[in-house]
């Protein structure tokens, strides 16, 4: 056989050359074409866990007013809160906010009425200062680290309540 290029061999060259320039146009196009986006998009789930909502009050009838303004002695007067506690800010300005707590099992637990901002001070809780303080405000579960002297809480217009702050 001789070594002599045939009349095929420009032929072969010219269509792998072909192939070669297809293909990379092909991988061009792949690369930088748009990908496609749908046209309402998938909803996405927080991890997060929210908070169940806090029980609505009932409704309660009002009583007759008295014939007689009554004066109530001053043991029944509107209890003050302790010194572990402290309401900064009303939800309604117009409104008397209040907060009931208990101390149960290692844990404070607070309902609030009418509260968007509250303090709570561990110098007088009296719960363990080792660990954490597990802390309940309308159903929401936090802990009150142990060098963790007070921190206060906003209730967002969600109804959740976000640490503000921490001393």
């Amino acid at each position: 056989m001789s070594d002599a290029p045939t009349h095929r061999d420009p032929l072969i060259s010219l269509v792998v050359g072909l192939a070669l320039i297809i293909v990379g146009v092909a991988v061009y196009f792949a690369v930088t074409a748009e990908p496609k986006r749908p046209t309402s998009p998938a909803p996405i789930e927080s991890p997060v866990v929210e908070p169940e909502p806090a029980p609505a009050p009932e409704p309660v009838e009002p009583e007759p007013a008295p014939a007689e303004p009554v004066e109530e002695p001053a043991e029944t007067a509107k209890p003050e809160l302790p010194p572990f506690l402290k309401i900064v800010r009303p939800l309604d300005q117009g409104q008397a906010a209040k907060l009931n707590y208990q101390i149960a099992n290692g844990a404070l637990n607070i309902d609030t009425i009418n509260v968007q901002r509250l303090r709570v001070t561990r110098e007088e809780l009296p719960l363990s200062a080792k660990s954490g303080a597990p802390l309940r405000i309308d159903g929401q579960a936090f802990r009150l680290r142990p060098r963790t002297q007070a921190v206060e809480l906003e209730r967002r217009p969600t109804g959740e309540w976000v640490v503000v702050s921490t001393d």
